[in-house]
């Protein structure tokens, strides 16, 4: 289906309605969705024993970031293929 193809993926797939992929990503809910992910990452990045934060933090950190990144740059990028390759990046 169009789901399991990146490059039919669209800002729609993303959002609640079409008025979040007109507005700003932070309407999309796949954006607010990421950015408690994120935060929850950082919550557990905190709790880690000090041996293990500096080869774990880093890691999580970045992965758990770049999903709201990707879309918030996808929803800004103009271009149609680079839209697509940004959401099947924040996808995963």
């Amino acid at each position: 289906g169009a789901r399991s193809d990146p490059r039919r993926l669209t800002l729609s797939d993303f959002a609640e309605d079409d008025d979040a992929v007109r507005g700003s990503y932070r309407q999309l809910a796949a954006w607010r969705r990421s950015m408690d992910l994120a935060e929850a990452a950082y919550a557990v990045v905190r709790g880690l024993p000090e041996e293990e934060k500096d080869s774990m933090a880093s890691e999580l950190l970045r992965s758990a970031i770049s999903v709201p990144s990707n879309i918030a740059a996808a929803h800004a990028s103009g271009h149609t293929g680079e839209r697509a390759r940004r959401l099947a990046c924040a996808r995963g």
